[in-house]
């Protein structure tokens, strides 16, 4: 069984540089890191010599994943909470320390995710669990860990919506009674998603827990 880890880098991510330019509803600037960012600061402060290093370090992709939930790019509440080190009470957080190339692969990613998310589930401390991804980073690898997971009982797409060119998945799974809890997905996949959801570390965001 995967352990839920939570480990809490001090890295000194303030000189970062922010490649990522939005503008808000008030058309004011607003700059973010991304992935390539992170990974040039690593390798300038010596944590690793190439991004095939970054793979290795769990440690160094949850301090990444922290650091740009508190910027305030991302759209899902939870994952904002989680950036807060005095917010992090039922929050947890994992790292899956496998790729989903090929639909087999994917297959065994999703049932050790579903370990994972089961134990969050019967754990009464945990109220939202993120599963990073640091080995899934193409669009294709995402989509099959999605059909994987929906191919376990307990879990579904609930929705495909086509929009140009791509579908658009909605991923759920059962938390009891007749709830279905929403599964958002945040990964740094430019071309496919939204800039609220572009995550430097591929991830799953579940509320583990039925509300009230």
């Amino acid at each position: 069984m995967w352990s839920i880890i939570f480990v809490d880098m001090r890295i000194d991510f303030s000189g970062i540089k922010r490649s990522t330019v939005l503008r808000d509803k008030q058309n004011r600037l607003m700059e973010f890191p991304n992935r390539r960012d992170y990974i040039e600061l690593l390798i300038q402060e010596g944590f690793i010599s190439s991004e095939k290093d970054f793979f290795e370090r769990p440690d160094l992709n949850e301090a990444v994943y922290l650091d740009w939930l508190k910027r305030g790019q991302v759209g899902c509440i939870f994952a904002q909470l989680l950036g807060r080190s005095h917010n992090r009470k039922g929050l947890f957080l994992h790292v899956a320390d496998e790729n989903s190339d090929t639909f087999l692969e994917a297959k065994n990613l999703a049932s050790n995710i579903d370990k994972v998310v089961q134990e969050a589930v019967g754990n009464e401390e945990a109220e939202s669990l993120t599963i990073l991804l640091p080995r899934v980073l193409f669009i294709e690898g995402f989509a099959r860990l999605n059909l994987a997971l929906s191919e376990i009982e307990g879990w579904r797409i609930e929705r495909e919506e086509r929009w140009r060119t791509l579908t658009r998945v909605g991923l759920r799974i059962h938390l009891g009674d007749s709830v279905w809890a929403e599964v958002l997905g945040l990964a740094p996949y430019t071309q496919y998603m939204p800039p609220t959801r572009l995550s430097p570390v591929p991830s799953l965001e579940i509320r583990t827990k039925l509300k009230g």
